[in-house]
């Protein structure tokens, strides 16, 4: 058999002799390849973690899609309602001959107004469903006021109010199409909550309270949608875990993803009839 071995020689001081000493090197180049091994595998996890991780957001963002597309058609039918209203009126005022420059004005104005908004509305959701892995400086009023008119459709007809306090304009780092993505999980959240505690439709109210601390931005969304059960709370952000008939257990895992990969932190807490998540942002 072939062995490797390792040779040193070392010349004494009366340099008429040296010390030989010969190690074996099997036991060390066994360990690297264990280890190069190890290494392998572990890259192999990572990716295969990384993979996972990406197929899940995708899930969920398609899972969110369904459900928005649905809203979109709401949405839309309001402000399209009211231009075709609008033009109705004129096409009667034109045939009685009651047309004047204000009413012609006030269609117009009207009309871009609403038209404007039905742009904003399809702007959002084209933003939210595009692949951006860009980070950008935003403040998180304007992340909150993007989220509820991707959400607004689903936010009326369960009767949910939206309430920001504290300092809401204070800017963050982050990238704003997955932070909305943590906040429609959140919402939503709440949303089934409400509808499976049954909880009064005049009584419906998730609370956003944002305030720094040092570095950091501290954002908190509470509800009084009744509370996680005590014996479940701590499992809620394991993958596949869910309480719900219908639910996949991606949404609120994907959430402690997204905050982990941009260095902060979310806890939860049942607070008087209802949960409060916290997310601690690092400036």
């Amino acid at each position: 058999d072939i062995i490797v071995l390792e040779l040193s020689l070392t010349l004494l001081p009366s340099k008429n002799a040296f010390i030989s000493v010969i190690n074996s090197l099997e036991d060390k180049l066994e360990l690297e390849k264990l280890n190069k091994n190890l290494k392998v595998k572990i890259d192999d996890a990572i990716e295969e973690s990384k993979l996972k991780n990406a197929i899940l957001f995708q899930s969920s963002k398609m899972a969110a899609m369904g459900e928005m597309i649905d809203s979109i058609a709401h949405q839309w039918m309001q402000p399209i309602g009211v231009i075709g209203m609008k033009l109705q009126t004129l096409e009667l005022d034109i045939e009685l001959n009651k047309i004047t420059e204000k009413r012609i004005k006030d269609v117009v104005e009207t009309s871009e107004k609403q038209i404007q908004h039905l742009i904003n509305t399809i702007n959002e959701f084209r933003k939210f469903f595009r692949p951006n892995s860009r980070v950008e400086r935003v403040s998180i009023k304007e992340l909150i006021d993007s989220t509820i008119l991707l959400m607004q459709d689903s936010l009326i007809k369960n009767n949910i109010n939206i309430k920001l306090n504290g300092d809401i304009d204070i800017l963050i780092d982050t990238n704003p199409s997955e932070f909305k993505h943590i906040f429609i999980n959140l919402i939503n959240n709440s949303q089934d909550a409400f509808n499976e505690n049954k909880i009064d439709e005049h009584d419906r109210d998730i609370i956003f309270y944002i305030k720094k601390i040092d570095n950091k931005t501290s954002i908190t969304i509470s509800d009084n949608a009744g509370g996680i059960p005590k014996d479940i709370i701590n499992n809620i952000f394991e993958p596949n875990f869910t309480t719900k008939t219908k639910g996949t257990g991606i949404g609120l895992y994907m959430t402690k993803q997204i905050i982990n990969k941009n260095n902060s932190t979310i806890n939860v807490k049942t607070i008087d009839n209802g949960t409060a998540f916290n997310i601690l942002i690092n400036s």
